[in-house]
C-alpha cells in the first residue's frame, strides 16, 4: 500500500581515497567504498545494482588499472561481490539475486592499482526494488540519504589525482662472447638473465630480460642504487656494477649489460728472443694459454710456419710432440687445458738464412678440442729485420773466425820460408 511505499527507501554514498595528489604515485592503490542502505523497516529491497560503477571510474579494466581485490566489509551475507564481470566497461558489485533486509547496510570496498597518472573522478548510484515491484535509487554526494529524495542518478563529483612519483631502471643484456665489454658485431641480446637492483635500503629487486634482452625495474623512489647481472651458474659478467642515482619520477635507461657464457678461448703468443744475423741461429718462444671460462679437455695442436727467412726448425717443449712438415712444424700436447692456465712453453730455434736487411718471420696457431667462439687470438707471429754481424765477411762463428786467422798466420809463414829459400839463389 501507499503507507509501506513510503517507508521504503535507498541511501547510496560513495568515497574513493587517496583524495589528494601529494599521497598517490604510481603504481597508486585506491581504494573505493560503495555503501547502500535499506531504510525500510519491513521491506527487503532486492535486484541491487550499482550503476555507474568501476569501469564508469576509472575506464576499461586491464588497460590502465587492475583489479587487486574485492570484498564486503559490511553488511547481510545475501550481498556479495559479484564474479562475472563483462571485462569491458562495467564490473558489477552485486550479485544477481542479493538484497538488503530491513534497516541493513552494505558495503562493498574494490581496491585497484592505477597504472597511468590522471584526474579520475567518481559516478555511482544505486537502485533497488523493494517487494510490490517499485524501484528506489539514489546519488548521494553526502553519505546516506534517509530521505529517500535524491533519487535523480546524478553522478557523484569526488576526485583523485594520481602523479608519477616512482621511477623505474631499466637496460639491455647481450652475450658477450669475446668478454670484451662490448657489444661487436654478431653479438646478440640475450633474454632469461635475471638483473637485480639493490635499493639503498640494501634491499633487493629483481627482473628477468626479455627475448629481446630488455629489461625495467620499477617502483623506485629516489636515492642511490646498484645494478648487475646474475647470469646463470659458469656464466660471467662483463660489464661492471653500475651506479645509479635517481631523482623523484626518473626513468634512467643503464644501456648495456655483457654477460658471458662459459667457453674455451685459447690464445697463442709468439716471441722472437734474439737479434737475427745471417746465417746465425735464433731463438723463439710460443706459449699457449686458455683465457676462457671452460676447460679445454685437449689435445692441444700447434701448428708453426717458417714464413720468411728461415730453415732447419729444432722444437723442445715439456710435453710436446713436433714432427716437421715441409716449412711447418706440427706439434701436439695432450692436455687438460682449464682456464686461466697455460701450457709448457715449445723453446724454437731455426737458422736465418735471409741477408742482411731482409726479414725474418715465424706465425703459429693453436687449436683445441671444445669450441673456441673467439678466433681473433687463435694466431700470432713475430718478426723482425737481419742485421750487419759477422755474416758480412762470411766468419759468422767463433769456430770459423779462428781458422780464418789460423790460415792468414800460415799463409805469412810460409811466405817467410818461401823468401829464406829464394835468398842464396841471388
Amino acid at each position: 500500500d501507499g503507507t509501506a511505499c513510503v517507508n521504503d527507501a535507498i541511501g547510496a554514498a560513495l568515497n574513493i581515497e587517496p583524495e589528494s595528489a601529494a599521497s598517490a604515485a604510481l603504481p597508486a592503490r585506491i581504494a573505493v567504498d560503495f555503501v547502500i542502505e535499506n531504510f525500510s523497516p519491513s521491506d527487503i529491497l532486492t535486484s541491487l545494482q550499482a550503476w555507474g560503477d568501476l569501469g564508469h571510474i576509472f575506464g576499461q579494466p586491464g588497460v590502465d588499472w587492475t583489479l587487486a581485490s574485492m570484498d564486503r566489509r559490511v553488511g547481510p551475507a545475501t550481498a556479495v561481490a559479484n564474479p562475472n564481470f563483462d571485462g569491458v566497461t562495467d564490473i558489477e558489485l552485486f550479485a544477481p539475486g542479493s538484497a538488503l533486509g530491513p534497516n541493513e547496510t552494505v558495503l562493498m570496498r574494490a581496491v585497484i592499482v592505477l597504472n597511468t597518472p590522471g584526474v579520475y573522478r567518481a559516478q555511482f548510484g544505486t537502485i533497488g526494488t523493494n517487494p510490490r515491484g517499485i524501484i528506489f535509487g539514489d546519488t548521494s554526494t553526502a553519505g546516506l540519504d534517509p530521505d529517500g529524495t535524491d533519487n535523480d542518478h546524478s553522478p557523484d563529483e569526488l576526485e583523485v589525482t594520481v602523479v608519477d612519483l616512482e621511477g623505474a631502471i631499466r637496460g639491455t643484456v647481450f652475450e658477450d662472447t669475446d668478454g670484451n665489454g662490448v657489444q661487436d658485431a654478431g653479438e646478440a641480446v640475450k633474454g632469461g638473465i635475471t638483473v637485480v637492483v639493490t635499493l639503498p635500503d640494501g634491499t633487493r629487486k629483481t627482473t628477468t630480460s626479455n627475448a629481446l634482452g630488455q629489461f625495467v625495474i620499477g617502483a623506485l623512489l629516489q636515492g642511490d642504487f646498484r645494478v648487475q647481472a646474475e647470469p646463470p651458474t659458469s656464466w660471467t659478467t662483463t660489464t661492471p656494477e653500475q651506479q645509479v642515482t635517481l631523482a623523484l619520477g626518473q626513468d634512467v635507461d643503464v644501456g648495456l649489460i655483457g654477460v658471458r657464457r662459459p667457453d674455451v678461448d685459447l690464445a697463442i703468443d709468439v716471441k722472437l728472443i734474439d737479434t737475427p744475423t745471417h746465417l746465425s741461429d735464433v731463438d723463439w718462444q710460443i706459449t699457449v694459454s686458455n683465457i676462457g671460462t671452460l676447460a679445454d679437455n685437449g689435445p692441444v695442436t700447434l701448428d708453426i710456419t717458417l714464413e720468411k727467412g728461415l730453415d732447419t726448425p729444432i722444437a723442445n717443449g715439456n710435453g710436446w710432440t713436433c714432427v716437421p712438415n715441409g716449412i711447418q712444424l706440427n706439434c701436439s700436447i695432450p692436455l687438460v687445458v682449464n682456464p686461466g692456465t697455460s701450457v709448457a712453453t715449445v723453446a724454437l730455434r731455426t737458422r736465418v738464412i735471409a741477408n742482411e736487411t731482409e726479414v725474418v718471420r715465424l706465425s703459429g696457431s693453436v687449436s683445441g678440442s671444445g669450441f673456441d667462439p673467439v678466433t681473433t687470438n687463435n694466431t700470432a707471429e713475430d718478426q723482425d729485420v737481419v742485421v750487419e754481424g759477422m755474416a758480412a765477411t762470411g766468419l759468422e762463428t767463433p769456430g770459423k773466425l779462428a781458422l780464418a786467422l789460423g790460415l792468414i798466420m800460415l799463409g805469412a809463414a810460409l811466405l817467410g820460408w818461401s823468401r829464406r829459400l829464394a835468398a842464396p839463389l841471388r
